[in-house]
């Protein structure tokens, strides 16, 4: 029987009668701080008053996050900068950056690095080519198109301030930019009826250290058909040049077949181009 007053420091919080020997009070809160909770009991005819021991109990302020500063798109092998804003202004403690990377690839989430806070923002610069220090960009898909990265950042929290976690912003990672230009056909009119040794084609690309194989094909309305070039469709880029001898008789005709040429990158540094159609040849009887 009884009551209980509940009292941070000494200003008083309430007061709950006991039921069952326990006296529960909702607060519906406190500031931020350090709170010293006692529990006075008021005693009765029976029982006399006591008070207990103090229990310190720690308020922590919110903070959050909430923004994320990075670029859209960055190319492959290209510096990129990842900032978090945490508020309020006077947050300390460190922020954690996370990459959610694509179905394709083998890691679901990545931790990028952390970044200790300084003037409401931490920035880590991770390094894309995985060349430089760490923290490095662990993982990009074997694709030459642009990568979604979904990137969030952990607020750690400090002794007054509560931990959180930012909404994720999505960056783009694509391989650096090539061109590919067709070279002008070695045979530029062919006879199917007495077919001579095929045109010979050239492709060249830039920059010239690009790997992977260049496929030559035969353009029509909205339509790509590759050409055998001994045998095999793609040709392999060396010294940043991929050759073509193709078949005379491959060649559709009577008329004026247009040849473009597609490069395919070996790694993800370098991204896919088409060269413009050229290097024409004129079929006939």
């Amino acid at each position: 029987m009884g009551s209980v007053t509940f009292l941070d420091g000494t200003s008083p919080l309430g007061s709950a009668p006991l039921n069952a020997g326990v006296a529960t009070l909702p607060v519906p809160s406190l500031v931020p701080g350090n709170h010293s909770i006692k529990a006075v009991y008021g005693g009765t005819a029976n029982y006399s008053d006591s008070t207990s021991a103090a229990l310190i109990e720690t308020v922590r302020a919110n903070a959050s996050a909430a923004v994320l500063q990075l670029p859209f798109q960055v190319q492959w092998g290209e510096p990129v900068q990842l900032t978090a804003i945490v508020s309020p202004s006077n947050s300390t403690g460190t922020v954690t950056f996370f990459d959610e990377q694509p179905p394709a690839c083998p890691a679901a989430e990545v931790t990028l690095g952390s970044a200790t806070i300084s003037n409401s923002r931490a920035t880590i610069a991770p390094d894309l080519t995985c060349t430089g220090v760490v923290p490095c960009w662990p993982y990009i898909c074997t694709t030459s198109d642009p990568q979604p990265h979904t990137i969030w950042a952990a607020y750690s929290g400090d002794p007054d301030m509560a931990g959180s976690t930012s909404p994720a912003v999505t960056l783009y990672v694509a391989g650096k930019a090539t061109k590919l230009l067709m070279g002008g056909a070695s045979r530029s009119t062919i006879s199917n009826a007495n077919p001579p040794p095929g045109p010979l084609f050239t492709a060249t690309i830039s920059p010239s250290q690009a790997a992977g194989t260049v496929i030559f094909g035969i353009v029509g309305r909205g339509s790509f058909a590759p050409l055998s070039c001994k045998g095999s469709a793609a040709v392999p880029l060396v010294a940043g040049q991929a050759v073509c001898n193709a078949a005379a008789g491959m060649f559709p005709g009577p008329g004026s077949c247009g040849i473009q040429a597609m490069y395919n990158p070996s790694s993800d540094e370098y991204a896919e181009s088409i060269s413009y159609i050229g290097a024409g040849v004129t079929v006939v009887q």
